[in-house]
């Protein structure tokens, strides 16, 4: 779906969207009465973070209001996968790592020094 005022033209073979499988939900008899998609909103209103709204902001003027209010919902739903701040980064157990010393002992060696120069902007 063309969503902005200019004509694009497509060529033969190109990529115009990826599918993905989907799960109705629902019963299908009654699927035909409102064909209206309903999206589910907490009572309990979470307040939307900084970096949602950069990034919703950050859509190009031309995107629909309703576009971005699902992609602020879609945002939302998904916080948990999102680093908030450079020290926000998790943890993973899909991969595990070791160090291989076999019987040397640990190393302590002090701190390098700096040059002069360097000193300052460290």
């Amino acid at each position: 779906m063309n969503v902005s005022e200019e004509r694009v033209k497509l060529t033969s073979g190109s990529t115009i969207a990826d599918l993905h499988r989907i799960e109705v939900i629902g019963d299908a008899e009654h699927s035909h009465v409102d064909s209206t998609p309903v999206m589910k909103v907490d009572s309990d209103a979470v307040q939307t973070p900084s970096f949602v709204e950069e990034l919703v902001n950050g859509v190009h003027d031309s995107v629909p209001e309703s576009a971005c209010l699902a992609l602020t919902r879609i945002l939302m739903d998904h916080l948990n996968v999102f680093s908030q701040s450079n020290n926000d980064l998790g943890r993973t157990d899909i991969i595990s790592h070791h160090i291989e010393t076999a019987d040397a002992k640990p190393v302590r060696q002090s701190l390098r020094r700096f040059p002069p120069a360097h000193i300052e902007a460290i």
